[in-house]
């Protein structure tokens, strides 16, 4: 198998278990054999050199790409896009500034997966714009648990990231579930995969299958609760977040202090809100829903 096919063409591998095996079989390279090869590129634009550059890299490219799996994209196209980026870092390595070659290409791998996620990832097409994309890959991460953010979390969020309140609102709907791993099985610092028999691998994807199903069921839900979330007045949006949807459940006396409010009332609120978001979430079927 030649080396084009290898990194331009992961999608010729069988599976993902295969084409880790294959990469994990080139050696790294010592600091001065790539310094040597680095230079030849640099001074020369040596595609053989190149050749032997890219190899030995591929698979930080694959460690780096399966970070990004819970995305819900194809993990050889995830890696397919980072060995774009990859060959784009090699050919603008300078190795006179001191730097190893992968940190200098992290950056170049990251941007090209990150682009790929955006043109392909059919919840998030409209992410476009500067502030959208930066929603896309930093929410999660300035979030301080899975639940969906609250009033104050979202304005913290909103000004670190220098971005509208709403916009984080509708991104946090977008990216409401818990990023599930596609490749949820363990590879060593060599990659070698636990799956190496066919009925296990086949065993793995049926049940990815599966649970790929169930993600995409719940994801549904998650967006329709937040469009029936955003027709309630503050006061009951609130109110429900915190009783209902927050990582610790708020008691009816912090909320009516924070309302100024009776428990009793705040309890009244909660119920006929509760009974609203049924009304508002009635074509659901209940039954595909449990």
């Amino acid at each position: 198998m030649s080396a084009s096919s290898i990194y331009s063409n992961g999608t010729n591998i069988d599976s993902l278990s295969q084409y880790l095996g294959t990469i994990s079989k080139y050696p790294l390279l010592s600091e001065q054999k790539e310094t040597a090869l680095a230079s030849k590129v640099f001074s020369e634009k040596c595609q053989q050199s190149i050749n032997a550059l890219v190899l030995p890299h591929l698979r930080y490219v694959a460690h780096i790409a399966r970070g990004f799996a819970g995305y819900g994209l194809p993990i050889l196209d995830l890696i397919q896009a980072g060995n774009v980026g990859l060959i784009k870092a090699i050919k603008r390595f300078n190795p006179q500034k001191g730097n190893r070659l992968v940190s200098f290409a992290i950056h170049w791998i990251k941007s090209e997966i990150n682009e790929f996620i955006i043109r392909n990832w059919s919840i998030v097409k409209v992410a476009t714009t500067k502030e959208q994309r930066k929603l896309f890959f930093n929410l999660k991460k300035y979030k301080q648990d899975a639940s969906w953010v609250n009033e104050t979390q979202a304005k913290k969020i909103a000004d670190e990231l220098r971005v509208q309140v709403k916009d984080v609102y509708t991104m946090d709907g977008r990216l409401s579930q818990k990023d599930k791993q596609m490749d949820n099985y363990h590879h060593d610092e060599d990659f070698h995969s636990p799956y190496t028999e066919d009925s296990k691998y086949r065993g793995y994807q049926e049940d990815f299958a599966d649970s790929h199903e169930r993600d995409n069921w719940n994801q549904h839900l998650s967006a329709e609760l937040r469009v029936a979330l955003n027709k309630l007045d503050k006061r009951s949006r609130d109110i429900i977040l915190h009783r209902w949807l927050s990582h610790e459940k708020v008691t009816l006396a912090d909320l009516a202090e924070k309302h100024q409010l009776s428990s009793e009332r705040i309890r009244q609120i909660e119920i006929a809100t509760l009974t609203k978001l049924k009304t508002l979430l009635g074509h659901i079927p209940m039954a595909a829903a449990a």
